[in-house]
């Protein structure tokens, strides 16, 4: 019994030893995207619980592969789709894979064991799946808020919504949108749910806590380019891939049990995957509206590793906004400064990466006392200024005089659930602190007497206590402030008085913007010897005369803050109340262009060519999304990074048109010009043998196609997206192309199959097909649609030709035939001919 048990301890410790020495799990290469995507139209059949599921097999490693029901197929062009749906026979699993060209992203996630599959791709197009913790995939257990969490039986009882609350903006313009969405959503063709769809009640917010609610979430994201509205309209303006939507509502079928509920990364999906909140409460809500958004701009949560929990619940008065910031008043990004924190990722550094195109706002006051800016002050000494640091270590220094006695400066972050928390210095002409103010809460004022002269303002963000245990250091104190109190002028010279007259703050442009800045400037005891308009600040022009206007010219989209600054003979200085006017695409939108570059118009191949096809594309008042190339109306694949660039293979002969579509970041589209080329006849065997096409392309027996300068035959009826050469029960090699003995015989199997029956739309999204077909006047087509084996038909009815030898078009109800793939046929009563193809209804 010793030696047993000893040699289990044994082949335990080397069994723990070499998952040590392994490291992570290795990633699995699935080929290409293009190769998965072909893949993923392979139709597949399991019985599970003795019923037939149609679905698509996984590779998820060397040694397992799992068997998915597709519940949602979102085909998105010829080299573009979504899968939605679950693993079969598994409780609580789901699947989302999205191919859009080389980029590969999506899941597989398996709730009650918390185990996961993540898939991606590399620059090159090279296609992956890797499994991953399941946190790295989805926000799982999130615990609900302190008023506790929705229920997916409640129903939304409230008021209508104040419609003032369904307009509110943080930053209109802005790079991004984070939509809060309050008033009920019917949600579906989502990875939520499995596809299926959910009809998301109303928020049981009260209207004033919806208001507050919005200010946290806003004041958590101030530091970004990003706009947290409640507007559906503004988020309807931005690209797919800029902005996320966030339910709030007690209709918890996405996670019950659950605060919230989001997909890793799901911000830069480009389609229209939500994020959820459930909790009631403003605490609750708000701060799990940050989280969950926080977890679509790929943020993990912050957790401990002894005790090993995964929410950190803060210390103090702080606490990471990706753990759980409920019960503390100070909820910050992190980048795991605390004790035994099991994530040290940087937050600000991810939520402003490149993936999802959001950015820092730009620094709106100079850093240095050398580059200060002036603080606005009225004729009788009455400070009001505002600003936001936005940055870690951000200082914002601002200029003012005074002609001595007792000055009193008040710097105060937001009103609601702040998170800066300030440090003001005040320094003399020669540089010299003279005072500063860092109390225990987050405001801080300046009280003292000072002696006539110049003397500079400085704001940043600070910490408070030991990061490590009880308090944080200034990495997340950011956010917006105002700066008020009084500041003696004196009885000698009084500083000049200016305000901005147009435009008025709240105004808003369309790109490229004019915009005429005018205002009015006088001084009590003196003259004007200029007014400067500036752009936060930057400076615009310098007038010198009246009337004091600039108009500023080509504005692209964005916010701003103008003031204007008055000097006065004697060298007195005053700022005039700020106006924040903004610039937006609505309505305006310039259209991307883009052209062709090769092949040359009119440029001549032979058959099967290899044609490389490239553009040049660019927006002028944003970004190129994509680039989408076609011939004729075919699309031969999209490019979403400069060069822009798809090849064409095995180009059969043929006069073809090609064009280049691109979309920018609003969705704008423009089309090139055409250019025409030629492919001729190679000769030799393959002569007048096209080559192998995709879906919707299908082959029957007797088929011949061109792949990799090779002739195939199709041995089998009705099969797509199988490549020749990767299944020889399906093809055939008859050879390289040379010679010419059946070029004859193979451009006769080419007619013989043109009369096949022609769908549209294929696969089916609604309740109508569209059939063409060609017969006698007269004559009776049978309609049919069976399964994919050609069992009893579920659908069947007659139809007359009405003219002679005519291609017709015939419409067919097919609302009643279920989702999946299925065959549809014609049978010509009077000649016996059947033409038989397949269609997906999806």
């Amino acid at each position: 019994m010793k030696t047993h048990l000893t040699r289990i301890i044994c082949v335990t410790f080397m069994l723990l030893i070499s998952i040590q020495m392994s490291g992570q799990v290795k990633s699995f290469s699935l080929g290409t995207t293009q190769t998965l995507l072909q893949q993923l139209k392979q139709p597949a059949a399991k019985v599970i619980q003795h019923q037939q599921v149609s679905g698509v097999q996984l590779q998820v490693s060397p040694s397992s592969t799992l068997f998915a029901k597709i519940n949602v197929r979102k085909p998105e062009g010829s080299d573009s789709e979504q899968l939605i749906g679950e693993i079969a026979g598994v409780p609580q699993s789901s699947v989302y894979i999205r191919i859009a060209g080389k980029t590969l992203n999506g899941n597989i996630v398996f709730r009650q064991t918390k185990k996961a599959y993540k898939y991606y791709s590399d620059s090159n197009g090279n296609a992956y799946v890797k499994e991953v913790d399941i946190n790295e995939v989805l926000c799982i257990d999130y615990v609900p808020g302190p008023d506790g969490a929705g229920n997916s039986t409640i129903k939304g009882t409230r008021a209508a919504i104040d419609p003032n609350l369904l307009k509110l903006e943080s930053f209109p313009g802005a790079n991004g949108c984070i939509l809060l969405d309050f008033d009920g959503q019917y949600v579906s063709g989502t990875p939520w749910n499995n596809g299926n769809p959910i009809n998301a009640q109303p928020s049981v917010l009260t209207d004033p806590q919806i208001q507050e609610a919005w200010e946290l979430i806003a004041e958590d994201y101030k530091p970004f380019h990003v706009n947290v509205t409640t507007n559906e309209t503004v988020f309807n303006t931005y690209a797919k891939n800029r902005r996320i939507r966030c339910i709030f509502t007690p209709t918890n079928t996405a996670a019950p049990g659950a605060g919230g509920v989001a997909y890793l990364e799901s911000f830069s999906w480009n389609d229209d995957t939500p994020c959820w909140v459930f909790n009631s409460g403003v605490k609750g809500a708000g701060d799990a509206g940050t989280h969950e958004a926080g977890h679509t701009l790929g943020l993990n949560h912050d957790g401990r590793t002894s005790p090993s929990e995964a929410y950190y619940a803060g210390h103090g008065n702080w606490a990471p906004i990706m753990g759980v910031s409920y019960y503390k008043p100070v909820g910050q990004w992190s980048k795991g400064e605390y004790a035994n924190a099991n994530n040290k990722e940087n937050d600000l550094a991810i939520i402003t990466s490149a993936l999802y195109g959001l950015g820092y706002r730009t620094d709106d006051y100079g850093n240095t006392t050398s580059t200060a800016s002036p603080l606005t002050i009225s004729g009788t000494g009455t400070v009001n200024t505002t600003g936001l640091i936005e940055r870690t270590g951000d200082i914002d220094a601002f200029s003012f005089s005074t002609a001595g006695g007792n000055v009193t400066i008040n710097i105060n972050p937001a009103p609601r659930h702040p998170d800066l928390d300030v440090l003001a210095t005040l320094y003399n002409s020669s540089g010299t602190v003279v005072t500063t103010a860092n109390p225990a809460d987050l405001a801080a004022t300046i009280t003292t007497n000072l002696a006539a002269g110049n003397y500079v303002l400085t704001i940043t963000g600070t910490g408070a206590g030991n990061p490590s245990t009880d308090g944080y250091s200034n990495y997340g104190s950011l956010g917006p402030y105002t700066i008020t109190g009084t500041i003696p002028r004196g009885n000698g010279n009084q500083s000049p008085v200016v305000s901005i007259t147009a435009p008025t703050t709240g105004s808003s442009y369309t790109a490229p913007a004019n915009i005429a800045i005018q205002a009015t400037a006088s001084d009590p005891d003196g003259t004007i010897a200029s007014v400067e308009f500036l752009n936060g600040s930057t400076s615009l022009s310098t007038v010198s005369v009246a009337p004091y206007n600039f108009n500023w010219n080509n504005v692209p989209v964005g916010s701003y803050t103008l003031t204007a600054v008055a000097t006065d003979d004697k060298g007195a200085k005053t700022t005039s109340a700020p106006v924040t006017v903004t610039v937006t695409t609505t309505g305006g939108n310039q259209s991307p262009t883009v052209s062709i570059t090769s092949p040359a118009n009119n440029a001549t191949f032979t058959a099967p060519a290899t044609v490389t096809i490239q553009a040049d594309a660019a927006d002028p008042d944003g970004s190129v999304y994509s680039v989408q190339f076609f011939y004729g109306s075919s699309s031969l694949g999209t490019a979403y990074t400069a060069p822009y660039s798809v090849t064409w293979n095995n180009a059969p002969a043929g006069d073809y048109t090609l064009t280049a579509k691109a979309t920018d970041n609003q969705g704008a589209i423009t089309t090139s010009s055409p250019v025409a080329i030629k492919v001729t006849s190679g000769g030799g065997t393959c002569a007048g043998v096209a080559a192998y096409q995709t879906y919707p392309k299908i082959y029957y027996k007797g088929d011949r196609a061109v792949y990799n300068n090779t002739l195939y035959e199709c041995l089998v009826d009705g099969i797509y997206n199988v490549t020749p050469g990767t299944a020889w029960w399906w093809w055939n090699s008859l050879g390289p192309c040379s010679g010419s003995t059946v070029a004859n015989a193979s451009k006769a199997l080419a007619d013989s199959h043109q009369d096949k029956l022609f769908v549209y739309p294929n696969p089916v999204t609604g309740a109508e097909l569209l059939l063409q077909v060609s017969g006698e006047h007269g004559e009776q087509l049978l309609i049919e649609v069976r399964d994919i084996k050609g069992n009893q038909a579920i659908l069947r009815q007659t139809q007359v030709i009405t003219d002679k030898g005519a291609t017709q078009n015939i419409r067919i109800d097919v609302s009643k035939v279920p989702a999946g793939t299925w065959l549809i046929s014609t049978t010509n009563q009077r000649t016996g001919k059947v033409r038989t193809t397949k269609i997906i209804r999806l």
